[in-house]
């Protein structure tokens, strides 16, 4: 009979334990996942816009579950995968659109464009799915859900009422031709061309912004008035001739000029004037200004004296589940202000505010 050393005996232990993790490793569900998993119901919704419209038109056709995927955040998670439109045209010929796969907000869409005068109908059929657990943005074990079942289910029939006369298409609105203000209602779509900003992406001569941007002082994307008018004035510093003693020489001004320490460098966005205000005879930063572009009403005004607007940003943000844009100032400290001075940090601020949001370095 053979001998096993007591080493080897050891060997074969560990080699044992290691199999057992891995094995249970493999069979072992995810951490606080449903034992046995649950099975839930489903509730289905569909929806088909324009109605009526007319042959050869296209429609938009929506549709979701009433539950987004457990998982779904953002980017991360799961989506449903197993959605489908069932079409029925006049004649009683069905069409079965799909697979589709949804947001992360449990819904997606289609368009269907009909060849026939007469009634179509739209259903929704999701044909159930089991939860996998796929790209996820946080542990399995934060999600009990994976594993379980989520039932077939079927919407209410949509009707779709085709006709042999096309509908109109949606009117622009025209640009203004009268004094308008902001916000611009959402309808507008068209005075885009008309609404631009002014981020101050480059400094004009010796300040820290206000040019368009590297390139110059252009805005390829809005058309200004063709003709100039002055809503209101603001003054920065004095001006003009001094008088009196000083005769009538070219070099008689007051210093407002200030070729090497410019008084006025603009950033504009949402229709407000954001500037560094270097108020009467002084070369240093006082602080900074929001002025409504329209009235020339000062909206806040910030004592910060120790950093000065490099420029605006604008961040249109689009995610899956949410868009639109946001406003922010950025500024760099003042010694940075200078001829090619360098800075240790940059600051961002709420345009809207002007409160500080966090700092870079």
């Amino acid at each position: 009979m053979a001998v096993i050393n007591s080493k080897t005996k050891t060997s074969i232990i560990a080699l044992i334990m290691i199999f057992a993790m891995a094995a249970s490793l493999i069979v072992l569900p995810a951490v606080n996942a449903h034992d046995p998993p649950l099975s839930w119901p489903t509730y289905a919704f569909i929806s088909v816009a324009p109605n009526p419209i007319g042959v050869g038109q296209t429609a938009n056709v929506n549709f979701w579950l009433a539950l987004p995927p457990p998982t779904a955040s953002a980017q991360y998670g799961d989506r449903w995968t197993n959605m489908y439109v069932e079409v029925t045209d006049p004649d009683n010929h069905t069409e079965e659109l799909g697979p589709f796969t949804s947001d992360a907000t449990g819904g997606t869409y289609t368009t269907y464009t009909p060849d026939t005068i007469g009634v179509y109908s739209f259903q929704m059929i999701f044909k159930g799915e089991t939860l996998e657990g796929n790209n996820l943005g946080a542990p399995a074990s934060a999600y009990p859900e994976i594993g379980d079942y989520y039932e077939p289910s079927e919407s209410n029939i949509m009707e779709l009422v085709v006709q042999e006369e096309a509908i109109p298409e949606p009117k622009v609105n025209p640009l203004p031709t009268q004094y308008w203000t902001r916000p611009i209602y959402g309808e507008n779509n068209a005075w885009y061309s008309i609404s631009g900003a002014w981020l101050g992406l480059a400094a004009s001569t010796f300040a820290t912004t206000g040019m368009y941007n590297a390139t110059g002082n252009f805005n390829p994307y809005t058309t200004a008035p063709n003709s100039a008018h002055i809503l209101w004035t603001k003054p920065e510093a004095f001006g003009g001739i001094i008088g009196g003693e000083f005769g009538s020489e070219l070099t008689a001004n007051y210093y407002s000029t200030s070729q090497y320490e410019p008084k006025f460098a603009p950033i504009i966005m949402q229709g407000i004037l954001y500037y560094t205000m270097y108020p009467g005879s002084s070369t240093y930063p006082q602080g900074w200004a929001a002025v409504d572009l329209h009235t020339g009403e000062t909206l806040w005004t910030s004592e910060r004296k120790d950093e000065v607007l490099k420029c605006g940003q604008i961040l249109n943000m689009i995610t899956p589940n949410q868009y639109g844009a946001l406003a922010y100032l950025w500024a760099i400290p003042t010694s940075a202000s200078g001829f090619q001075a360098a800075g240790q940090y940059m600051s961002m601020y709420d345009a809207m505010t002007g409160a500080w949001i966090l700092n870079i370095t």
